[in-house]
């Protein structure tokens, strides 16, 4: 389990230097068959609907417990304790969502 970021770089160049654009990726979720500019593009969309549409990703999160045998009742404190933190609940859906 890795724990350094990837650093990508932007390709400009500013008076000849390359201006690096760090992406703070935890390497232990980036899963092996997905490229990393996919896997790029599935954590900002993650992001963006764990911004705006936080109703629509609650009931995701509420899905996969569900998957899991987990009712309702049981998985709610779970699906709240995960909204608690965005950055989490965005690690927890690029882990288990990413296939669906």
């Amino acid at each position: 389990m890795g724990l350094s970021p990837p650093l990508l770089t932007s390709g400009s160049r500013s008076g000849g230097v390359e201006s690096p654009f760090l992406f703070l990726l935890p390497c232990s979720l980036l899963p092996a068959p997905l490229p990393l500019l996919q896997y790029i593009s599935e954590r900002r969309r993650e992001f963006r609907e764990v911004s705006e549409m936080p109703g629509e990703e609650a009931q995701e999160v509420a899905e996969i417990f569900r998957a899991y045998g987990l009712s309702d009742e049981q998985s709610m404190p779970l699906v709240k304790a995960i909204e608690a933190n965005p950055i989490q609940w965005i690690n927890f859906m690029m882990r288990f969502d990413i296939s669906a």
